[in-house]
């Protein structure tokens, strides 16, 4: 279901440069159909990526300007479809190849190996041929007034690929991912920027660095909400840029999951907890023994709507991200065209607004992280996983 469904997996970027003020649709344009998917079930090919539109991934059509933007919103769809026939046929077809070649050389004890190559190339090309390819999908969302892009997934290597088909398809600039390190500096106080610099221990800004050098960040943010969550009322007001007002109420607490790690030389060990957590008495014995929290599913209710995800903490991707169900009034007089907008940005407002509420979240925790009081708040913590 992808963007539109009640529950998607999301990672974001901050894009870098500005796009062309003047004819921005053409531009889009032009890079989207230069670099639009292009079919291969009718081919040999063993692999083909590129745009296909958000409401039809079947169509790479972008002629018409409405099918990849919408009011601020750039969106499309990156397809990549793959030919991978099993490798256990492969193994036996290869494997049957060779004994006939064999029996029709009978003064061989093997196949030479240039024979071998090409017996495993042609039973490749042959078995490929013969497989229908696979087709993975990855939503995106380009917030053209705030410069970052959405996208549905989570996986490194999916994130490596938009980042190269983004820069490919829109020359200039550039994603970078919102690792902790950037998302807390974008969400803090502009007084809080050095600090956070200082505290940074990367050497270089190559993404792989700053996540592995910047663990605290996730770390210290769930076993402050956990004790939070545990001895306040949860609640806390909106104070990021977003879809609801400043100033807002909402409540935010950790429940249901929780994964603490350590590891040495002997590997990870991961110790989780699921189910209602109360008060969190394995969570805080695994806390104890020095393990760091890695994971956990976080809540968030504003009024009626509630929210719920699963957070990386070394990454902050938003992993099982369950929004408030879309709900649009229609009759038999409605059109279909504008029940389908409708639905496009009450989904876009619950989902941003989700997100919205997480960076307010954070900016509290970096206030109170970069504060003078954090050795209080840190001694008051690890009293709480004594009790």
């Amino acid at each position: 279901m992808g963007l539109l469904a009640n529950t998607v997996s999301v990672a974001q970027f901050a894009v870098n440069g500005k796009p062309p003020q003047k004819d921005f649709a053409v531009w889009a344009e032009h890079g989207l159909s230069r670099f639009c998917f292009r079919a291969i079930d009718e081919t040999t090919d063993e692999e083909s990526q590129g745009w296909v539109t958000l409401d039809d991934n079947l169509s790479a059509d972008f002629g018409n300007h409405y099918s990849f933007l919408r009011d601020h919103y750039l969106v499309a769809t990156l397809r990549r479809d793959r030919r991978k026939p099993p490798a256990f046929l492969l193994r036996r077809l290869f494997a049957r190849e060779c004994e006939q070649w064999l029996q029709a050389h009978p003064g061989q004890q093997r196949v030479p190996t240039q024979a071998r190559l090409e017996i495993r190339d042609r039973v490749t090309f042959e078995l490929r041929a013969r497989t229908l390819p696979t087709p993975t999908t990855i939503d995106l969302v380009w917030n053209l007034e705030r410069g970052l892009v959405t996208a549905t997934t989570t996986a490194a290597k999916s994130m490596d690929l938009i980042q190269d088909e983004f820069a490919k398809t829109f020359p200039g600039l550039t994603l970078t991912a919102l690792h902790p390190a950037a998302r807390a500096k974008r969400v803090a106080d502009k007084k809080l920027h050095r600090a956070l610099d200082e505290a940074n221990p990367a050497f270089d800004q190559d993404v792989a660095t700053q996540l592995k050098a910047n663990r605290w960040i996730g770390n210290d943010l769930l076993l402050w909400l956990m004790h939070r969550t545990r001895h306040s009322d949860s609640a806390y007001e909106v104070g990021q840029p977003g879809p609801a007002a400043a100033g807002d109420a909402f409540i935010a607490y950790v429940n249901d999951r929780l994964v603490f790690q350590d590891e040495d030389e002997h590997g990870v060990r991961k110790s989780a907890f699921t189910g209602h957590l109360k008060d969190f008495a394995e969570a805080r014995k695994a806390a104890q023994v020095g393990k760091q929290p890695t994971e956990a599913t976080l809540h968030f209710e504003k009024g009626e709507l509630a929210w719920k995800l699963t957070l990386k903490a070394e990454s902050f991707a938003f992993a099982s991200y369950k929004c408030p169900g879309v709900r649009i009034e229609k009759d038999e007089t409605t059109d279909p065209a504008a029940e389908r907008d409708a639905v496009f940005f009450e989904r876009l407002h619950l989902l941003e607004t989700g997100i919205q509420l997480f960076d307010s979240l954070l900016a509290v925790f970096i206030t109170a992280r970069m504060g003078e009081d954090w050795e209080k708040t840190m001694r008051a913590i690890r009293r709480t996983l004594g009790e």
